[in-house]
């Protein structure tokens, strides 16, 4: 491990926030960043990786290095294809803010994120480290039912996590949606014979990164558990059967969205067959996919998504559970029998992955956050809650009611 540290006089340690208790954590924060504030000073920290140096800042006891590279550039001739690989840089790279996360329908650039951009293949670390001890890494894949969101989530931060149970956390932007689950196997033959799953590939290379560099983070690139929430939980369930990935990881923890079964290759065909025709296209020129305005792509995988069987998140029997069902018009991970050999768990568990521990759960107050713009759900009478449900289940109000 080779890194170096600028730490100013102003801040406290680590071991003396903690000693501080909890009640005065909030209060011991405002006060060193308002010293930050005055004096203009950050805490920076360098890390060298096997690709090059990085330069990240420390925050009340967590080094954290944001937009990290992991892959090479994923457009141009390389669009629809696993990425390449990441080339190295000379220098000290800056690791100070977030880099782009994955075109997706409606998300544009903020003061926190860039705008998206097809080059997204970046991740974040939180550390308590980086000098020190080897701690356990935990591996995050964002939600968003393989089509939206960003490991640069200000809900998903990973500092705290990082900083309350001494581990280094890890978070990956990757290719969503059309971009990352579009299949042209039918069309391109063998160079695109990995097309279907490029969102799946990425974070495999992003967990094929954290084995090769965490160390230089404080992390144990021998004890790294994936765990993901929603759609991060269906990606966790790829992973646990994806042969290509079972290296990286040991264990894994699977919150509210257990993928249970994925898209079958000839439903993702077909759907690639349905982009076709809604962009004017040809089956003989599905080339031109690779020339079509980014805009126009996101725009087009928007009007599929609301198609029959568009979208990979479902309701199955009151559970649930991410599947990409038989029907074509959505995008998510395909079973083309390499990448994923076979449904996560249908009929079964992976066989693969049979001595990494599981943890299968769902989060209690998940509800509250998706619908914490919805005042009237946390005010509800039995008059208006029979409303609701007349709405939402129709002639089973009563029974779901009972």
């Amino acid at each position: 491990m080779n890194s170096s540290f600028n730490r100013s006089s102003t801040r406290l340690t680590r071991r003396e926030i903690l000693a501080l208790g909890p009640m005065a954590l909030a209060g011991a924060a405002v006060l060193q960043r308002l010293a930050f504030a005055q004096s203009g000073e950050t805490e920076f920290v360098e890390v060298k990786t096997r690709h090059g140096s990085l330069r990240g800042a420390r925050d009340i006891g967590v080094a954290i290095f944001k937009g990290v590279p992991y892959g090479g550039s994923v457009s141009g001739a390389n669009r629809f294809k696993a990425a390449p690989p990441l080339k190295p840089w000379t220098g000290i790279r800056d690791a100070l803010q977030l880099a782009a996360p994955s075109p997706q329908p409606g998300r544009t650039g903020s003061a926190r994120e860039p705008a998206p951009d097809e080059d997204c293949l970046f991740l974040n670390v939180w550390s308590p480290g980086p000098a020190g001890r080897k701690r356990p890494v935990m591996f995050y894949s964002h939600g968003g039912a393989f089509t939206s969101g960003s490991g640069g989530s200000a809900y998903q931060d990973g500092a705290n996590l990082a900083r309350t149970c001494d581990v280094v956390v890890v978070a990956s932007n990757h290719r969503l949606g059309l971009m990352g689950y579009l299949y042209l196997g039918d069309l391109g033959g063998q160079e695109y014979a990995t097309s279907g799953n490029q969102g799946m590939l990425d974070i495999r290379d992003a967990l094929k990164w954290v084995h090769e560099n965490i160390d230089a983070f404080g992390g144990d690139p021998d004890n790294v558990m994936i765990f993901g929430e929603s759609g991060g939980g269906g990606k966790t369930s790829c992973l646990y059967a994806m042969p290509s990935a079972a290296p990286y990881f040991n264990k894994a923890s699977i919150e509210s969205g257990p993928g249970i079964r994925m898209m079958p290759r000839a439903a993702a065909a077909e759907t690639t067959l349905m982009l076709l025709k809604h962009l004017g296209l040809e089956k003989s020129d599905w080339r031109k996919l690779l020339e079509v305005p980014l805009d126009k792509l996101v725009a087009a995988q928007g009007s599929l998504g609301q198609s029959p069987g568009g979208g990979p998140l479902t309701m199955t029997g009151g559970r649930k559970g991410m599947t990409g069902g038989d029907r074509p018009g959505g995008f998510g991970p395909i079973i083309d029998g390499a990448v994923l050999p076979r449904h996560p768990f249908d009929p079964e568990a992976p066989a693969i992955s049979k001595n990494k521990p599981l943890i299968i759960g769902y989060n209690r107050d998940e509800t509250i956050f998706f619908l914490q713009r919805n005042t009237e759900v946390f005010n509800l009478t039995d008059a208006t809650l029979k409303e609701r449900l007349a709405r939402e289940a129709g002639a089973n109000a009563d029974t779901v009611k009972e």
